[in-house]
């Protein structure tokens, strides 16, 4: 598993390409930025995209796995940080140096709840913004992050980060694993 995850054209890996036109945050993935998926665990579809400005997800998970919450929503409801583990919700992590000890973990629900973190520290605080749309087989999740609030330098060719997608059950808390499955993570090389 780990060298699958560390080789460029491996199984686990794929492409990030350049954009100079960002997508319309709408949970439809028909934009141009979007090239084709790569799937990987779980039947969760991946498209990853960027620009000078931002980074695009471009996520499809089948809506059986991500149950919606039909809950009435709240004034609060897109309060930031609040607590998502009564919900089932899609949990984002990005590792940009690759080491897997640390990443940034952002989680959104079907409804749009979010909740950012690094490894649980609520600190930070990054830009972004999910779009979600949900149909009879599929939720598609669109998201736009800000660069600079993941990374200070722009991305350039041939950076790579690791990048991991789960659907999280409700009651179920984001934990940090001591040794880190490799088949969890996934290798995106920017063009």
């Amino acid at each position: 598993s780990w060298g699958q995850l560390l080789k460029t054209n491996g199984k686990t890996s794929f492409f990030a390409n350049n954009t100079l036109s960002p997508p319309h945050l709408d949970g439809q993935l028909n934009d141009s930025c979007w090239q084709s998926a790569t799937l990987i665990h779980e039947g969760i579809a991946v498209r990853v995209s960027h620009d000078e400005e931002y980074l695009y997800l471009g996520i499809s998970v089948p809506t059986h796995s991500i149950h919606v919450n039909h809950e009435q929503l709240s004034p609060n409801t897109h309060q930031r940080d609040q607590s998502l583990d009564p919900f089932h919700r899609l949990a984002i992590f990005i590792d940009t140096d690759r080491d897997l000890l640390s990443s940034m973990q952002l989680q959104v629900t079907s409804d749009g709840r979010v909740h950012d973190s690094i490894d649980g520290c609520k600190n930070w605080q990054p830009t972004w913004y999910p779009a979600v749309q949900i149909s009879a087989d599929k939720t598609t999740y669109e998201i736009a992050i800000l660069r600079r609030d993941i990374t200070e330098l722009p991305i350039t060719s041939a950076d790579k980060w690791f990048l991991s997608i789960r659907s999280v059950e409700p009651g179920m808390a984001i934990q940090n694993e001591m040794m880190p499955r490799p088949s969890q993570w996934t290798q995106v090389t920017f063009e």
